[in-house]
């Protein structure tokens, strides 16, 4: 199993003095930070703010001849709105975004699981879904700490607006359902893998963005690209290929490993870059319901565990095997520039 069974008595336990003690200084030390970048800003653009006011009060001041009376003026107002301006920054409370008893389960589901869970960190994963929150947006996520790396975490896509319908239509089991959602969150589930694999996207056919038409992922790639698959699967998903790489994805995407997409994963966009494969969706997750957990498992250990076992066994005839990474037991198989990005 890439992601240990999870034990989800923790969420329905009293939270104890101790534990919301601790997590109410996590959001104080939260708060800070933020307060502490927060304040850093407004005295930046409060610095330079005066300096413009400055040279266009100077320019009025040689224009009108009225003398350093109107510049004071001036610059007193602007000093006065930045200091108010600075004291509301000070006095926000912390940023977690979620009620204290409630983070604070999540921090001990983590810790009694061999988890570790991050409720305001930056994005560092790579991929398309990521390149557009990287130094935007910040993330909550839990990641294994031991065996195979694994991160599950919802992100807010700065690009799309509050509000924006995305309709989803899943057929799984011989029935079909459509849904709507929040277009601003995307959830992921994340999983390692042995050695680096062309860049390939399985895009769910039935997943748009109702206010455009266009496809709901944050990227669309080149139509010539698209390389259709046996059987019904293109019913299901559109699978986007590096040129040249059409035998290459047949290796990974069998038979078996598309059935399981169907099965396992109807609906998630399947991105595999570098070393990794991340299944995500349009909307946010729950990390206190059961049933999140449950699609959790699924995905990562019935989906993305079929595409671990054919990677580790694929190698790019285009290019030599790499060397040995610091810190990795395994021997990175690298890929040829041509396999590594799809064009946009």
């Amino acid at each position: 199993m890439l992601l240990p069974a999870i034990d989800l008595s923790s969420l329905t336990l009293p939270v104890s003095g101790a534990e919301l003690a601790a997590q109410r200084q996590r959001d104080r030390a939260a708060a800070r930070t933020n307060r502490g970048r927060m304040i850093a800003l407004a005295i930046g653009l409060g610095v330079f703010g005066i300096g413009f006011l400055a040279m266009v009060a100077y320019g009025i001041m040689a224009a009108l001849d009225t003398g350093w009376t109107f510049t004071f003026a001036i610059l007193t107002a602007w000093a006065v709105f930045a200091t108010i301006a600075v004291a509301r920054l000070a006095s926000l409370p912390a940023a977690t975004g979620e009620p204290a008893k409630a983070e604070a389960r999540l921090h001990r589901l983590a810790e009694l699981n061999g988890l570790v869970y991050e409720p305001n960190v930056e994005p560092r994963l790579p991929g398309r879904l990521f390149e557009r929150l990287s130094g935007r947006r910040r993330n909550s996520r839990f990641t294994t700490t031991s065996g195979r790396t694994v991160e599950v975490g919802n992100l807010l896509h700065p690009q799309a607006k509050a509000g924006t319908s995305v309709s989803v239509t899943i057929r799984a089991g011989g029935v079909a359902s459509t849904t709507a959602d929040d277009g601003s969150y995307w959830q992921y589930v994340a999983v390692q893998l042995d050695a680096h694999l062309p860049h390939m996207v399985l895009e769910p056919a039935a997943v748009t963005m109702a206010s455009t038409g266009r496809r709901a992922f944050p990227v669309d790639f080149d139509d010539d690209q698209h390389l259709s698959l046996e059987g019904d699967f293109d019913r299901y998903f559109r699978l986007f290929v590096p040129k040249e790489y059409e035998r290459d994805a047949l290796y990974v995407f069998t038979p078996d490993l598309m059935a399981a997409m169907i099965d396992e994963a109807p609906g998630m966009h399947v991105e595999i870059v570098d070393d990794w494969v991340i299944f995500s969706r349009n909307g946010r997750v729950d990390f206190a319901s059961p049933s999140t957990w449950a699609t959790i498992d699924r995905t990562a250990n019935r989906a993305a565990s079929r595409i671990v076992e054919r990677g580790g066994r694929y190698r790019d005839e285009r290019t030599a095997d790499g060397t040995t990474t610091a810190g990795r037991e395994t021997v990175l198989r690298t890929v040829a520039p041509a396999g590594r990005r799809l064009e946009r």
